[in-house]
Parts: structure tokens; sequence; C-alpha cells
């Protein structure tokens, strides 16, 4: 998995501890470029995945931008849509 992951372009991986000895047997070559890290604890991969940095507006969390938005189309007539026009 540790090379498959280097294929597809990831630059570091993050390891039980316990699995050193197992990529000890992958020859340097092949981890050329791939930065590797142990882990003991959970919580220290949590530290290095996820942003320490606090929202100011929560609400900006679930905000949809604009561009973002679907696309309504104009209500004409109370809701009806307008009869096409036929030119002669």
């Amino acid at each position: 998995k540790v090379l498959a992951a280097k294929r597809a372009g990831i630059k570091q991986v993050l390891l039980p501890d316990k699995n050193r000895k197992d990529i000890k047997e992958i020859k340097g070559k092949a981890l050329e470029g791939l930065k590797v890290r142990y882990l003991k604890r959970m919580e220290e991969a949590l530290d290095l995945v996820l942003e320490n940095k606090p929202v100011a507006d929560p609400i900006e969390l679930f905000t949809i931008p604009d561009e973002e938005k679907p696309h309504r189309p104009a209500v004409f007539n109370g809701g009806q849509v307008p009869e096409a026009t036929v030119v002669n």
C-alpha cells in the first residue's frame, strides 16, 4: 500500500510504529521522495492532518457561495410561465 501511495503521487504516509520493520524490507530507492512517519498513538495522526485554526464564524462552514448556488429561473405572473408569442 505504501508503494501504491507513492505511485499515486502521495508525498507522505503515516504508519503505525509497529510497521517500521515492514518498511525496512522495501529497498531504499523505492521509497525515494516519500516521507514515512511512524506513529505510536492515533492522536499523533490527528495533530498532523487536522488544522488547528479557529473559525471566526462557524456559520461560514455551512454557507454556499453565490457562484455555487443552483440557478433558479425567474418567476413570471405569480408562478405561471408566459405563453409563447408567435411572430409571422
